[in-house]
């Protein structure tokens, strides 16, 4: 098996760890997704960035906001540096960012709220 296939099969058992309610794991998959994404393509290429954005969907699920929020911004600016603040990705990102400040930092707001962004061509 070639190293891309070897990838796309850990995102995505770590997609179903997601989907099973394991974040601890999810989020460990996702942070280690990133790391070989950077080294393979950059820290800015959009695959990446996905991989980062849902890092931070999964520290949002287990309550690490300050890391999550700090996570989502990252993201939010170099998409809209790189892409454009009218990008698709760029929009997720502010959408992402914005559900954090609304929901888990308001008063009484739930943690579960969150999903993972994927694009069809990830498997």
């Amino acid at each position: 098996m070639d190293v891309i296939h070897e990838v796309q099969d850990r995102k995505g058992i770590t997609v179903l760890a997601y989907g099973y309610g394991h974040y601890g794991l999810a989020a460990r998959g996702f942070a280690q997704a990133y790391q070989t994404d950077v080294a393979a393509l950059g820290a800015e290429h959009p695959s990446t960035l996905i991989d980062r954005g849902n890092r931070a969907v999964m520290l949002v699920r287990l309550g690490e906001l300050d890391e999550a929020e700090a996570e989502n911004r990252a993201v939010l600016e170099i998409r809209t540096r790189t892409l454009g603040l009218e990008h698709p990705d760029t929009l997720t990102s502010r959408i992402d960012l914005g559900s954090l400040l609304r929901g888990p930092r308001g008063p009484g707001r739930d943690l579960r709220s969150g999903f993972v962004h994927r694009r069809p061509c990830d498997r």
